[in-house]
């Protein structure tokens, strides 16, 4: 019976990949992988030489979610002739990265073993270089694109992170080419500005990929926000406003307060 094993390099492959990725890069029977950047591809190649790159699935005119679907049929299909299959993603692997979860779910309903083993997350990352944490005041994480078209109910004394501003409302692999502009920035900025106003800051944050490469941390007005220039990497942060109150019955309840 063959074995799935989704794998994360982390955002920083170098310094991000675990010892048990690296072992079933090396081990399994094949392996597929797509991951951000040449030195990141570099590095896999170098573990494994004859690993299977996943990017020639993408089509910029086709919906991503079939394109992901198809490396679901591929991960999986190939444990009917491997005894085991590793596929590398980039940071967590299960992090919105669609086709992990979704390949491990269906290879289980077939009666395969498989599993996901944890990565570094550009969450993770921001967490450390914005020196936040998530613990103090909560926080809140969604994707940007379903943050708007869901309406969202959010705490605005709580984090909040967006994911994939780049990408708004974009739902091929169109934002991934190069040259590509962002879309609806001042529609994101129109709806936060609604609870925070104009003057409350944002950061548009992107992680370091490469060993001695400094984080993206641009500080800007929510107001200013449409001009600003997000790429594939980058993650938004909205700092908490207001006071958190307490609950006093609650407090009393628990035994906090007399």
């Amino acid at each position: 019976m063959g074995k799935l094993i989704i794998v994360g390099t982390g955002i920083n492959p170098a310094s991000h990949l675990t010892s048990d990725a690296r072992e079933w890069i090396q081990k399994a029977d094949r392996v597929y992988y797509i991951v951000n950047g040449k030195e990141s591809e570099a590095m896999i190649l170098q573990l494994r030489p004859e690993a299977q790159s996943l990017y020639s699935l993408y089509d910029p005119e086709l919906e991503r979610a079939k394109t992901y679907k198809m490396m679901v049929n591929l991960l999986v299909g190939s444990l009917f002739e491997c005894e085991t299959v590793c596929g590398v993603f980039y940071g967590h692997p299960s992090i919105f990265v669609n086709p992990a979860p979704d390949a491990v779910r269906t290879a289980r309903q077939m009666g395969f073993e498989a599993e996901i083993l944890p990565g570094i997350s550009a969450e993770d990352c921001l967490f450390a270089d914005l020196v936040i944490d998530p613990a103090h005041r909560g926080c809140q994480s969604y994707e940007a694109t379903d943050f708007l078209a869901r309406t969202r109910i959010f705490d605005p004394t709580a984090l909040l992170v967006l994911w994939q501003i780049d990408g708004l409302a974009v739902l091929t692999a169109e934002c991934m080419e190069k040259g590509f502009q962002p879309k609806h920035l001042d529609v994101l900025a129109e709806v936060l500005m609604q609870t925070y106003g104009p003057d409350h800051p944002i950061y548009i944050y992107e992680a370091a990929t490469v060993p001695d490469e400094k984080p993206r941390i641009d500080r800007l007005m929510l107001r200013d926000l449409p001009q600003c220039q997000p790429t594939g990497k980058s993650t938004a942060y909205v700092p908490p406003i207001g006071t958190v109150v307490h609950d006093q019955a609650m407090l009393k309840r628990l035994g906090l307060v007399k």
